[in-house]
């Protein structure tokens, strides 16, 4: 995956990027599932488009929807929901996956972060897309 080589390079350019700082972002982002980073991808171009709902994405959240009929979209607000506790992307008060609406997504420090330093605003668009209409 070339995110972690650009997060490599862009750290030996980057004078905020201490080797503390450095070393916890690799650690953060090895955890990370792909379709991790397309969120963050995501929520950074919605921050630089300055369009909140960018991809238009569900504006209510799940809260009388059962998890076990979302399929992939319960896998996804998961996947969000963590990204959340990892300080990467924020949500609205939280108390589980199906509290989450998506068009609230917002990046914030550490998606921040990796978006710049991985440089994550070259995520493939339909990588994107398919995420989203996963969040409609």
């Amino acid at each position: 995956m070339p995110y972690f080589a650009r997060l490599w390079s862009n750290a030996c350019l980057d004078e905020t990027l201490s080797p503390a700082k450095l070393n916890y972002l690799v650690k953060l982002a090895e955890q990370l599932t792909y379709r991790q980073f397309v969120i963050i991808s995501m929520a950074g171009a919605m921050a630089r488009a300055d369009r909140a709902n960018l991809y238009a994405l569900r504006e209510t959240s799940y809260e009388n929807a059962d998890l076990n009929l979302l399929g992939e979209t319960a896998i996804i607000l998961s996947e969000i929901l963590a990204l959340h506790y990892q300080n990467c992307v924020s949500v609205v008060a939280p108390l589980g996956p199906t509290q989450i609406v998506p068009s609230e997504m917002r990046i914030v420090t550490h998606g921040a972060t990796l978006y710049n330093a991985m440089e994550l605003h070259r995520t493939p668009n339909g990588d994107c897309q398919s995420v989203a209409d996963l969040l409609r």
